[in-house]
């Protein structure tokens, strides 16, 4: 018996109609760019006999499931604080990766949290950036989690009677300095402001990490710490000045004059009930309610917020504010509090902590209603005791009630919503009316009402912006439909995003991780990397993102390649390792993995990581290959499974169906996809 290894694994698998050699499950939402995504990732790794299922869910229930059990690749947006480039808030074994089995049991990722923790207390420009240097050459050629795909530019349009708009700024942070100038076709009102979104899921920023709970938070709270476009923090938050004292203390003044506003509870409410003014009002923990002029806004809101986010009986992101060594009010001025860091606590050295200022871009809790009256004590993750916040505690009714009736003091206040269909916000007139923008005092939101109309997909927000029911749209995903309506009665804004696109892979998956996960490549020159690292790979190399980005965007998008947003591209690695489009190293990696080509067989064989396994493989093959050349064989107890030639039956959509069966090369491929997307 004679292995051959196919000089060109695209040339054996193209002329190979039978068995892919392994199968990976795509979990992905319906609607969006995401099952877009999966059908191309689907075409180009069947390029490279690799079989692709799509499992495609509910909006709800894809954010929903954090714990990845039965997936292997799923598309994710990775948003980036603007003033740091600190990654280790999405690629700590605690920060967005934890959900794809990222740990210490995968090789090199010890290493990456060493490197993530050094950056965040290296003060010196340069020392911090020789760092992330080494940090993301380990992390996309050793570990290779991610494989980044598109950044793009954001494209929002509005009707031409809309005025005032920064796109360099996002829309709550405009809506101060927006104006209407009459009405434009289907506006019924210029004192009611229209968008679409998604349905949100809740209001406490400590529980809730959706982005469209998120857009709702920020509508109804103000930071903390607020930063201007080149990301530089403010004095146009609820923190309006500031001193560092020494490299590990700061001192902080909240704004003076802001109350909290009504603790209304709106969750029995909708479109028939009267004006909201006549809502009940919750009491919090304390027996203690706000009527809008009686609880104010102090540095005890402050700190409790800051204990809350530090501890890990009501955050799940406690690890994000260890560097907090200490956190206290003033003993005599209640406008102002202190914080001391260490930026590494399991040294007896103190370390600075470099992205103090993006920690505190916040939304403040109400300490009055949110607190406790128990002495029961316990620690935040820097070791500070907290008095107060006992077991379960966000368990409570008062807790849970928050969930839906948030109040804070931001610009609107929730009026009513309906599940899934629509959020109405009415303007808050005690704002304290400073505008992010330029630091103007003396505003108000430009509109009385603000309403979020909720959709299932982007396509249905844009059709209901063309009938004029909304007034602002993201029109980013839908190039074609930009370019004509330029030509229209709109005004489109262009701005850019500090984030990206990302194929993330489940690290505990058998084949891209699991136990190959503990398999090193022989090969010469390849030894410090895994079995699974090696198929990682050869999956990147397989995938052309020229060819989506001209099909989906029109080449409107940038690809990535570093686990950085371009907006922080001073922070790049100029050496990282790139994954371009490369079927040849694709080829080359899948053979350093142990795939092999049998002679005169157009299957795939994968070699076991003992000597005894490969002597048996081989035996096998010999055998079959001369008395069975038809026989099918098993490698690695993998059954082999039909040829995948049909769009998996998890995707319902006949439009997917038909593309997927459709030739890609076709000359109307971009014409056929985008008008799929469009529906």
């Amino acid at each position: 018996m004679i292995v051959v290894i196919s000089p060109s694994l695209t040339n054996f698998v193209s002329g190979n109609s039978n068995l892919p050699f392994m199968t990976l499950k795509v979990d992905t939402s319906g609607g969006g760019i995401r099952p877009d995504y999966a059908l191309f990732v689907g075409q180009f790794l069947r390029e490279i006999g690799i079989e692709v299922e799509v499992k495609v869910n509910e909006w709800g229930v894809f954010v929903g499931e954090l714990i990845p059990v039965d997936y292997d690749i799923r598309f994710v947006h990775i948003q980036f604080q603007y003033n740091d480039p600190d990654p280790s808030h999405a690629f700590s074994t605690n920060g967005l990766l934890q959900f794809s089995n990222l740990n210490a049991q995968v090789p090199f990722v010890n290493e990456s949290e060493d490197l993530l923790k050094t950056g965040l207390y290296m003060s010196d420009f340069t020392l911090r950036k020789s760092i992330y240097d080494i940090w993301q050459q380990l992390f996309m050629d050793k570990i290779l989690p991610i494989y980044p795909l598109f950044s793009r530019h954001r494209y929002e349009i509005v009707w031409e009677n809309t005025r005032g708009y920064n796109p360099n700024y996002g829309l709550i942070d405009n809506l101060p300095y927006m104006s209407f100038n009459g009405l434009h076709l289907g506006q019924e009102s210029t004192d009611m402001f229209s968008i679409g979104g998604y349905s949100w899921n809740g209001l406490n920023p400590l529980i809730s990490k959706d982005k469209s709970s998120g857009f709702m938070i920020q509508l109804l709270s103000e930071p903390l710490i607020q930063t201007n476009n080149s990301g530089f923090p403010t004095t146009t938050g609820l923190i309006e000045n500031w001193v560092q004292l020494d490299d590990y203390h700061y001192e902080f003044q909240v704004r003076d004059g802001i109350f909290w506003n009504p603790s209304y509870n709106i969750s029995e409410r909708n479109s028939e009930s009267t004006e909201l003014f006549n809502a009940p009002l919750m009491k919090g923990l304390k027996g203690e309610s706000s009527n809008g002029s009686n609880q104010r806004f102090t540095a005890k809101d402050a700190v409790f917020t800051l204990l809350c986010w530090a501890n890990d009986i009501t955050s799940d992101d406690s690890h994000l504010y260890e560097w907090i060594e200490k956190i206290w009010v003033d003993h005599v001025d209640d406008l102002v509090f202190y914080i001391a860091v260490d930026g590494d606590s399991e040294t007896l050295k103190k370390e600075p902590f470099v992205p103090i200022f993006s920690r505190l871009g916040i939304a403040c809790l109400p300490e009055f209603f949110l607190n406790s009256t128990s002495y029961e004590k316990s620690l935040t993750s820097g070791g500070i005791e907290c008095t107060g916040l006992y077991s379960n505690i966000d368990y409570t009714p008062e807790w849970e009630s928050f969930e839906e009736s948030a109040f804070y003091c931001g610009k609107y206040m929730i009026d009513y919503f309906e599940r899934r269909n629509v959020t109405v916000l009415q303007r808050n007139h005690n704002w304290y009316g400073v505008g992010a923008i330029d630091g103007q005092s003396g505003l108000q939101p430009f509109v009385e009402t603000f309403k979020v109309k909720f959709h299932r997909d982007v396509e249905g927000v844009l059709q209901e912006f063309k009938q004029g029911t909304i007034d602002f749209c993201d029109i980013t995903p839908f190039p074609h439909e930009r370019k004509e309506m330029e030509q229209q009665s709109y005004i489109i804004h262009e701005g850019q995003l500090n984030s990206f696109d990302c194929m993330l892979f489940n690290l505990g998956r058998p084949f891209i991780g699991g136990e190959e996960n503990s398999f090193w490549l022989s090969d010469i020159g390849s030894e410090e990397y895994t079995l699974a690292c090696a198929v990682r790979k050869a999956i990147c190399y397989a995938i052309n993102r020229s060819e989506i980005n001209q099909i989906l965007y029109d080449n409107e998008y940038l690809i990535v390649d570093h686990p950085l947003p371009p907006l922080l591209s001073p922070w790049f690695n100029d050496d990282l390792i790139k994954y371009g489009f490369d079927l040849d190293k694709a080829s080359e990696w899948l053979r350093a993995a142990g795939f092999y080509a049998a002679e005169n067989e157009s299957i795939f064989s994968y070699t076991f990581r003992s000597s005894l396994y490969i002597l048996a493989t081989c035996l096998l093959v010999c055998l079959e290959t001369i008395y069975y050349n038809k026989r099918k064989l098993k490698s690695y107890g993998l059954q082999r499974r039909k040829y995948f030639v049909d769009y998996p039956t998890a995707v319902s959509s006949e439009t997917y169906q038909n593309a997927l069966n459709s030739d890609l090369k076709q000359d109307n491929k971009s014409d056929f996809l985008l008008n799929s997307y469009l529906r």
